[in-house]
């Protein structure tokens, strides 16, 4: 099965000069955990991921260590309001992945399924002429097992 008959067209991104505060915003309207950065030209050049917000070890009542300490407030007392009073003025290419995992929509859905567990990654923007075409979640591949496996059970109860 190729990428292109399971990836999610019609990305919801955001450009590398938005805010963080505007990331934030996009990602929780549209209860997603990560967004395609890109450029000027359309371009992928980066992602934007909730672990970019909150640490990935980092319990609750500390939740925006990473994201203080990002900005400078290295204590863990800072006024959470002063921190996101910055986020306003911090742009997404300040905090993003530069670090880019990607597949292009010719790809096979075995290519997206190693890719994402050997490094521990939940979704992958699919490109094409380094064009953001899609993208591919962790969620999408368990849509196609559960598909699958329903109907091999079905096949199997006549």
């Amino acid at each position: 099965m190729k990428i292109n008959d399971i990836m999610t067209k019609g990305v919801i991104s955001v450009k590398a000069t938005e805010s963080v505060a505007m990331a934030a915003k996009i990602m929780l309207d549209n209860d997603i955990g990560g967004l395609p950065v890109i450029d000027e030209q359309n371009n992928l050049v980066g992602m934007i991921t909730e672990s970019d917000f909150i640490g990935k070890k980092v319990d609750i009542p500390h939740a925006m260590v990473s994201m203080t300490q990002l900005l400078g407030q290295t204590h863990y007392n800072a006024d959470i309001l002063q921190v996101f009073d910055k986020c306003k003025n911090t742009s997404v290419q300040d905090v993003m992945s530069k670090k880019l995992y990607t597949l292009s929509s010719s790809a096979t859905l075995t290519d997206a399924n190693y890719l994402l567990l050997s490094n521990e990654i939940s979704r992958i923007p699919i490109v094409d002429d380094n064009k953001l075409v899609g993208i591919v979640t962790k969620r999408d591949i368990l849509k196609v097992f559960s598909s699958s496996i329903n109907q091999h059970a079905r096949a199997h109860m006549v």
